[in-house]
């Protein structure tokens, strides 16, 4: 992230420290400051110039394929840095998944490295969202698993006192009976609760119960 502060030229700061990219308020104060540029002006002031480091996070995650082929998805909080895969199996693959700016769904495909996968700007660039990601993995046979090391970088961080936005949406079931399913998804954020509004039924009475099923997905 880059954020600046201008002092005059006896070295007094000159208002705040302005943010100009990738920074939460909240991480100014870090100690962790990367590296600086101070540069004069032509009216006598200066600015300095300095990059913070984001704060970073580290958890393991291990997932076991139930059949063949199963698709597995570990949902990722903050932007992804690197993955440690060195006790994968020969035959396990891992992705990202994620949106565009169009909000259409992709998925990239990851090399390791010497069981390191590293997360890049030319990856990152290619999703609308770089905290809103998930990682895939793929090509597990039955009762294999794999376990990921993670280490992502915090670069937002939400108020908890502030209030959440209410997304309101509607599906309506293309199929009868106990199987009648619809599907209520966002492309992007992360719900906090569900709320069934009303319901109208092809059968005028409704159904006896009404199950939700959450699948982390993005």
């Amino acid at each position: 992230g880059l954020a600046v502060q201008r002092f005059a030229a006896n070295g007094t700061a000159q208002g705040g420290v302005t943010v100009l990219q990738g920074l939460s308020p909240d991480l100014l104060n870090a100690a962790d400051v990367s590296a600086y540029d101070l540069q004069a002006l032509d009216n006598g002031g200066y600015v300095l110039t300095y990059s913070l480091g984001l704060e970073e996070s580290f958890r393991s995650a291990t997932v076991a394929a139930q059949t063949n082929g199963q698709v597995l998805t570990i949902p990722l909080a903050g932007r992804p840095h690197e993955f440690y895969v060195g006790g994968a199996p020969v035959n396990a693959s891992f992705s990202l998944r994620g949106v565009t700016s169009t909000g259409a769904v992709k998925t990239v495909a990851l090399t390791a490295v010497d069981g390191v996968i590293s997360i890049g700007g030319a990856i990152l660039d290619q999703f609308a969202n770089d905290n809103r990601l998930t990682l895939q993995v793929n090509g597990l046979s039955q009762g294999q698993a794999v376990t990921v090391g993670i280490d992502t970088r915090q670069d937002v961080k939400y108020d908890l006192a502030a209030a959440l936005d209410t997304v309101a949406t509607s599906f309506a079931a293309t199929t009868s009976g106990p199987t009648a399913v619809g599907v209520i998804a966002t492309s992007e954020g992360r719900a906090e609760g569900f709320t069934i509004g009303s319901a109208t039924f092809a059968n005028g009475t409704g159904p006896s119960f009404v199950n939700i099923q959450i699948t982390p997905q993005i």
